[in-house]
């Protein structure tokens, strides 16, 4: 499961850089749940033709992230971010209404 995780933000993140076949063949497999072989039909090519492409689709999606590491600090960010929940919201001599503003200021920074 957190390899499907982490294929579907590689996929959001670097989708765009992938051809159009890629990424049809990509969202065929891996959103719409079809067979090697019911994509095949609809490419004409051989289910180890798709599984060929699917792997060569993957491969350059982690190439991607080795490069750019978009994930990562998105993921990093994410991290801080919560880090940064928790303890406004451990802060007791902050009232409800201060820990709703900074939480609320937090949520409006780019991520």
């Amino acid at each position: 499961m957190e390899q499907i995780f982490h294929l579907t933000l590689l996929f959001d993140f670097y989708g765009d850089l992938l051809t159009d076949k890629q990424c049809s063949v990509f969202e065929m497999y891996h959103f719409d749940d079809l067979s090697l072989n019911e994509i095949g039909e609809a490419f004409g090519i051989t289910p180890q033709g798709v599984s060929d492409m699917l792997r060569r689709t993957h491969k350059s999606l982690s190439d991607y992230e080795e490069t750019l590491h978009l994930v990562k600090n998105y993921l990093l960010k994410q991290e801080i971010k919560g880090d940064i929940y928790s303890l406004i919201e451990s802060i007791d001599t902050l009232k409800d209404k201060q820990k709703q503003q900074l939480l609320n200021l937090i949520d409006s920074l780019p991520v």
